[in-house]
């Protein structure tokens, strides 16, 4: 049956039996809501057919015979619908209008309704038609009712069309059980509400707008749905003077709020809500007792949350109160009568003094495990738009609550993690972060390998990572999270999904190795991973997320190509970012300080401005939302930066300075951010207190980030390699807060800051390895407590093959050592004798190491250059200042990296060099070394007293610092005058490893270890091997001639890694003749060349050769460091010596095989005759290089100025 036939049906069907139901059913309703909707635009034209005119009187008639069966339940809606077809009709056809009906127009003529007008009125009769029967096809047909009205209505007619339009949409989802369609409900009634202000139904819109948001709650458990319903009940009761209930609303979903998540803020709002309700509701109104009632459960519940005596007295009164308006009938009366017999109870019981018993007020039955998960997710959203902290704590709790009823739950898991990981953001807790990783692992174990939520654990567990590297700096977790965030963008792509988390995640972690290890590929990667991440994303925030990760690794490449485009398409991606995220989402302050930053980079005045201004105001919004924000400090020093850029580009105001250099310092102050920020900020402060002048601030800035931060950022529970790379990016701290201390004429505190700030993995490792006989003779617990944590630090060394074992619970597990180890260490000191367990060493201590003679600081600072020369002479200061006014940190890093190039060159075996560019690089060596004589060596030794040739040549002890370690200052000088004719040169990275080194003397006759490798045998085909030493063989036969039975041979096929490892405790002695391989990229893996493969640095540091005597490494590069490294003395001749050995040889440079049999005979042979042992070697080295010296054959400098003795 058709529409029209359908409608005709009908009106006959109570035209001939009076039945209200024929003519109140739906089918006929809807039938005519449809037919209006077809023939309403042509109802308004000229061209208006009479075909449309007979439908519209067919309209009519249904709705006059609706309103004859309705009687007079009709309402004035029905009314208004039928007028308004006929009014139209009236004016357009007044020949059908029936005749009685006419008559009554001619008196009164109806109002001609405009199409929208005409629209809506059907649409009311409809939809107040669907509240009674549930009918789908009356909303969906209201539905097209109030569309077709909204094009055609003017714009202050709209919200309410609008309004009518959600409602339609809410009868449907309703019918349907469609609770999704409530979304559109909502979103119609949220723009009704919106834009109708000044609009006297608003509060209605506004109230209809939080039914429908609170319905999808209770459907899906988002908390977002139910904070918009609050937020649409607090428009409600401020829109007017509210009628009586409507705080009552409020307050019940802000109790609401208050049951699920337990954050007391909503409680306290719903307790005022209900509380002003009570003041507004008349007293004989019927709902009062049940507002009484429920105003006395909040109370109480607050109580059991506060234990607030006065908030059960409160609870108490109010349903006592609410007992004595209801009436006998009143339905609540009974639940009132007992809340208020239990609430006396209670009171009383409070006030003797009882525990609490019965009920807490919630009312409230605990969700199920997927609920509550549901639930968390939510709160976690919410937070990341509108970053209230209290969120985070309730999700928290409810994945505990979800994994306490459901252990192993890998969703409430993964929640879980997620809420730890924001808490740690808040609060730079390291045990959220540690926990947040130790949940995001188990998700992911409990995730199916294909399971589509897979790719979010994956990316889950690789941001988890990237947080923990850039906290701790461990070079694994980096590894482990780009791993992860590699297999999730995989598995997506398998898997067909459109993914966008994944890639951004890749794209940061790529970015985050590229600035720790400069490795080219990866920039390029992480920008492909950042428009991947781009193309796939969702407008709005996640498009702003994915934006910015694409501009940070944009903005990287242009620092390290100079490519300006990359610097303007990073400031508009950061733009677009900015525009699509909410200011109240967490990644807002992120995003404005990457554009700051990327504005500060552009170098226009215009921009530096922007800079400024945008991280002043980023930096007061998140002040005023979140007072403890670590991402502050971060703010305060790229704004100290940046004014530091304007005003030394000339274009800023005077204090720009002074309020960088406060900006700065506030950074440092900040104990919630990370220890890198704080650390960089207390070194850029220390630096520019010096360029203004405020010395004592500098030096107080510097011993804040030598002193308290840098343990901490080389924090001892990661790997060495990870250590050392958050080491280098903070070139000449130790030596730029010396020149503080050296300006502020505290020459001691200087030594005691290069004693703090360099050598410092060294200097943790002696630590793990320190004397602790007292320790345990008296409590033998406590340190058998600590060497546990010790050997765990130390990772056990390798095993007997030299390779390592993988340790348990990896970063993870290692990531809290050092807090155990400083927990075990407070302890100890804590102790009676024992308060300076382990502590760096006074000035007294150190001063030791000049008993044996004079040692010479040569400190190189971006401020100063200084010597601080240490000497015993009773009666004089025991230290004393040489400034070298000639010496510039610049000029000695280009002197270093010039005189390596032209050593390297030259000594380049298959090299051909002509004689010009030959004599040019021996030049600049001569150059090199003959600056170091004037400017530096020949004052120190004038100082010394010690610039002219002696009888016996006297000892003295060279402690360089920065690029200044890599020069040979033993060797400096002219034709007629040079160090090594001045004195017997010995070397030590800090005074505290001399000291250790001199406390050892031993008196036993040595047995010598004898390592050569002449011949590496071939690898697997990918390099060739190293050329052949031939001059190995003579010096290891130089060797048996010396020592014969006794020394220990360990040459070619013997001289493997477990031979060698396994003979060294036993040994005081060894000599290494082999090839040394230097490692510019990574130090720690610098190595002697065994025949089955590498010794390296790091294998020998992990030794404990306590009591060993003599090491002399025969090998090329073996004392040479790196010079992003250079006060950390990373190599091997180092190595040996924190291994135990008190006297290392080593090279500076290549070294020539044919006078290393020479050396190494007149260098034993010398040890031989000596009363001295070990301790002579310095001085029969010194000899030993002189007749090299002497020796036509071998006098160039590169074959004797490259030997250095490390060592008392």
């Amino acid at each position: 049956m058709d529409l029209v036939g359908l409608v005709l049906h009908h009106i006959r069907a109570y035209s001939g039996t009076n039945d209200p139901r024929t003519a109140l059913a739906a089918a006929p309703l809807w039938a005519a809501g449809a037919l209006i909707h077809e023939i309403s635009e042509r109802l308004y034209q000229d061209s208006v057919t009479e075909d449309d005119v007979e439908l519209a009187l067919l309209v009519g008639a249904l709705l006059g015979t609706r309103l004859q069966a309705l009687g007079e339940e009709q309402t004035p809606l029905d009314h208004h619908a039928w007028l308004s077809v006929f009014g139209l009709l009236h004016a357009i056809a007044p020949q059908v209008v029936p005749e009685d009906l006419a008559e009554a127009f001619a008196d009164a003529p109806p109002p001609v309704p405009e199409r929208h007008t005409l629209l809506s009125a059907m649409g009311m009769v409809l939809l107040q038609a669907c509240g009674r029967t549930k009918d789908a096809k009356l909303s969906g047909t209201a539905i097209s009712l109030w569309e077709a009205a909204l094009e055609s209505a003017p714009e202050e007619e709209q919200p309410a069309i609008r309004g009518n339009l959600g409602s339609s949409w809410r009868e449907l989802a309703e019918v349907l059980g469609e609770p999704d369609l409530l979304k559109v409900a909502a979103h119609h009634m949220d723009q009704a509400a919106g834009a109708a202000e000044g609009n006297p139904e608003r509060p209605r819109m506004w109230d209809g707008l939080a039914t429908v948001l609170d319905a999808l709650f209770d459907h899906h458990h988002d908390v977002a749905d139910l904070d918009r319903a609050i937020g649409a009940r607090r428009a409600m009761v401020k829109e007017v003077l509210p009628e009586a209930g409507q705080w009552f609303q409020l307050g019940v979903l802000l109790w609401k709020r208050y049951q699920y998540t337990r954050v007391e803020r909503y409680l306290n709002e719903a307790i005022d809500a209900v509380a002003r309700e009570t003041g507004i509701m008349p007293g004989e109104h019927p709902v009062l007792p049940g507002v009484l009632g429920s105003l006395g459960n909040m109370l109480l519940a607050r109580h059991a949350a506060t234990g607030d005596l006065d908030d059960l007295k409160a609870a108490l009164a109010a349903t006592a109160a609410g007992e004595r308006l209801a009436p006998p009938e009143h339905p609540q009366r009974a639940a009132l009568h007992r809340n208020t017999d239990a609430l006396r109870q209670r009171y009383a019981s409070a006030l003797s003094g009882q525990p609490p018993d019965g009920p807490t007020g919630l009312g409230l039955e605990p969700p199920e495990p997927d609920v509550l998960v549901t639930l968390a997710r939510s709160l976690l959203g919410q937070f990341i738009r509108c970053g209230d902290s209290a969120d985070v704590e309730a999700a928290l709790r409810l994945s505990r609550d979800a994994l306490a009823a459901l252990p192993g739950h890998a969703p409430a898991l993964s929640t879980e993690s997620a809420a730890l990981f924001h808490r740690f953001r808040l609060r730079a807790e390291p045990a959220d972060l540690a926990d947040a990783f130790d949940s995001a692992s188990a998700a992911l174990a409990a995730t199916p390998d294909d399971a589509p939520v897979r790719v979010d654990r994956l990316a889950a567990l690789a941001f988890v990572l990237r947080i923990r590297f850039e906290t701790v700096g461990d070079l694994e977790d980096l590894t482990a999270a780009i791993e992860a965030a590699e297999a999730a963008v995989g598995l997506a792509d398998r898997l067909g999904a459109p993914e966008h988390t994944a890639p951004a995640v890749l794209s940061g972690l790529l970015l985050a190795r590229f600035v720790t290890l400069r490795r080219r590929g990866d920039i390029d990667q992480a920008i492909a991973a950042g428009h991947k991440a781009v193309d796939s994303a969702p407008p709005g925030p996640e498009t702003g997320r994915a934006l910015t990760h694409l501009a940070a690794a944009l903005h990287a490449r242009y620092h390290a190509l100079d490519q300006r485009e990359d610097l303007d398409r990073a400031i508009t991606a950061l733009r677009t970012a900015i525009s699509a995220t909410p200011s109240t989402h967490v990644d807002h302050p992120v995003m404005r300080l990457k554009l700051a930053v990327a504005l500060r980079d552009s170098g226009d005045r215009d921009d530096l401005d922007a800079s400024v201004l945008i991280l002043r105001r980023t930096a007061r919004d998140l002040a005023a939302r979140s007072p403890g924000d670590p991402q502050l400090a971060h703010l305060q020093s790229e704004l100290g930066a940046t004014l530091l850029r304007r005003w030394s580009k000339g274009g800023g105001p005077a204090e720009d300075v002074h309020t960088a250099l406060a900006s700065f310092r506030a950074s440092t102050a900040s104990v919630n951010a990370s220890t890198r920020t704080r650390l960089f900020s207390a070194f850029h402060s220390g630096r520019l207190g010096m360029l203004t002048g405020d010395t004592r601030g500098a030096l107080a800035d510097y011993r804040t980030a030598i002193e308290q931060l840098l343990p901490r950022l080389a924090d001892r529970g990661i790997p060495r390699t990870s250590r050392l790379a958050q080491i280098a990016q903070l070139p000449l701290l130790a030596s730029d807060a010396a020149a503080a201390a050296i300006a502020a004429d505290d020459l001691r505190g200087a030594v005691r800051l290069l004693e703090q700030g360099r050598s410092v993995i060294w200097s943790q490792l002696m630590q793990t390895r320190a004397d602790r006989n007292a320790l345990r003779a008296r409590h033998r617990l406590l340190a058998e407590e600590f060497d546990a944590i010790c050997a765990e630090l130390e990772g056990g060394g390798p095993g007997p093959d030299g390779n390592h074992t993988e340790v348990p619970g990896g970063g993870s597990r290692r990531w809290g050592l050092s807090e155990r180890f400083d927990d075990v260490l407070a302890r100890i000191r804590g102790l009676p004798g024992f308060a300076d367990f382990l502590e760096p060493l006074s000035f007294e201590d150190l001063h030791r190491a000049a008993d044996d003679g004079p040692v010479a600081i040569i400190n190189i600072s971006s401020h100063r250059c200084d010597a601080l020369l240490l000497t015993s002479t009773p009666g004089e200061d025991p230290v004393r200042l040489v400034e070298l006014p000639g010496v510039t940190a610049e000029d000695i890093e280009r002197s270093a990296a010039g005189f390596l190039d032209a050593v390297s060159r030259l000594n380049e075996p298959g090299l051909a060099l002509g004689p010009i560019e030959a004599h040019a690089l021996g030049t600049r060596i001569t150059d090199t070394l003959h600056r170091l004589w004037e400017d530096i060596a020949e004052p120190v030794l004038a100082e010394l007293g010690l610039d002219q040739p002696r009888a016996v040549m006297p000892r003295m002890w060279w402690c360089p610092t920065g690029p200044l370690a890599l020069l040979p200052l033993h060797a400096a000088g002219t034709n007629g005058s040079r160090v090594i004719d001045r004195v017997i040169s010995s070397y030590t990275p800090t005074l505290d490893s001399l000291v250790r080194a001199r406390a050892h003397r031993p008196s036993r006759r040595p047995q010598l270890l004898a390592v050569g490798v002449a011949d590496v045998p071939g690898n697997d085909g990918t390099s060739a091997p190293p050329a052949a030493l031939p001059g190995v063989r003579s010096e290891l036969s130089v060797l048996g001639e010396l020592f014969g039975d006794g020394h220990t041979l360990r040459a070619e096929e013997q001289a493997v890694m477990p031979a060698v490892l396994s003979a060294l405790p036993s040994h005081p002695w060894v000599h290494f003749a082999c090839h040394g391989m230097h490692d510019p990229d990574d130090p720690a893996a610098s190595h002697l060349v065994l025949h089955d493969g590498p010794l390296s640095v790091t294998t020998i540091a992990e030794q404990d050769l306590s009591g060993a005597e003599l090491a002399f490494l025969s090998a090329c590069h073996t004392a040479r460091g790196t010079s992003a490294l250079a006060d950390e003395a990373i190599h091997l001749a180092a190595a040996f010596q924190l291994a135990g050995f008190q006297h290392v040889v080593g090279t500076l440079w290549s070294l020539a095989d044919g006078p290393a049999p020479d050396i190494t005979r007149d260098f034993y042979r010398a040890l031989r005759t000596s009363d001295q042992g070990a301790g002579g070697s310095a001085r029969a080295l010194h000899d030993a290089v002189q007749r090299l010296r002497r020796d036509p054959a071998h006098a160039a400098r590169l074959n004797w100025a490259c030997y250095v003795h490390v060592g008392p």
